[in-house]
């Protein structure tokens, strides 16, 4: 039962490490281009004094803006969809392999009676699902944007 819950942590982590890692060098670069580009259009729109020439500006440049907050919906929607991806093909991982009870060692019962305690069916998947929770802040972390 140890070996069961510890195999069933290890892959909720397994599966955080594989969203951090894509995240970190493929999807966060393009985020940070992306927030870049935005920052440069909308900075050189403000600097512009006449309120005429700023509208002609944002109007010209609307279509440039729309691309990378497209750009930025669509890798954000990767990410969900990558985090969602691996809980499922992890999470059948252990139900397919991880079959059994896992007792929780919480009293489950009054003093009169012997200690019992919490026990689950298929608990491996809880201890995935626990698990991949936890370590979900990890996998989900926001690039860091440039200080202005």
């Amino acid at each position: 039962m140890l070996l069961q819950v510890v195999l069933a942590t290890l892959l909720g982590l397994i599966a955080n490490l594989v969203v951090l890692l894509v995240n970190r060098y493929y999807l966060d670069p393009r985020i940070r281009e992306a927030i870049a580009g935005l920052d440069r259009i909308t900075q050189a729109i403000d600097r512009t004094v006449s309120k005429r020439r700023r509208q002609k500006k944002a109007k010209v440049t609307s279509k440039t803006l729309s691309k990378y907050r497209y750009t930025l919906f669509r890798y954000n929607m990767v990410k969900s969809a990558l985090v969602l991806a691996s809980y499922f093909a992890f999470f059948f991982l252990v139900s397919s392999f991880f079959s059994g009870t896992v007792i929780l060692p919480i009293p489950a019962s009054s003093n009169l009676t012997p200690p019992q305690y919490i026990r689950f069916r298929e608990g491996g998947s809880l201890v995935y699902l626990l698990s991949f929770l936890l370590f979900l802040s990890t996998s989900l972390r926001q690039p860091k944007l440039p200080e202005n």
